[in-house]
Order: structure tokens, then C-alpha cells, then sequence
């Protein structure tokens, strides 16, 4: 695969909890990530 492919094909990949498989074919899962508040430059978690 070349260099130009890659970068096209470039997923982004999430990592999470599950916290419910009851469900027949559906899962919940919690994904977290951090981002910098745009006044106050607090760093917060977002679910």
C-alpha cells in the first residue's frame, strides 16, 4: 500500500467501557476524552 493510501485510509479508533451488553444485539459503551475549555483552559473529561 502506498504512502498517499494510508493517509486516506486513516481511521480514527475509539476506546471505551462497555456498560451494558443486556440488549440482543446492541452494546453501551462509554467512550472518554479530554479536551481544554476554551475560556477558563481547564482540562475536562467528556463522556
Amino acid at each position: 500500500m502506498s504512502e498517499a493510501a494510508k493517509r486516506i485510509n486513516r481511521r480514527k479508533f475509539l476506546q471505551g467501557k462497555v456498560l451494558s451488553d443486556k440488549m440482543n444485539k446492541t452494546r453501551v459503551v462509554q467512550v472518554l476524552w479530554a479536551t481544554k475549555h476554551a475560556k477558563y483552559q481547564k482540562i475536562m473529561q467528556m463522556a
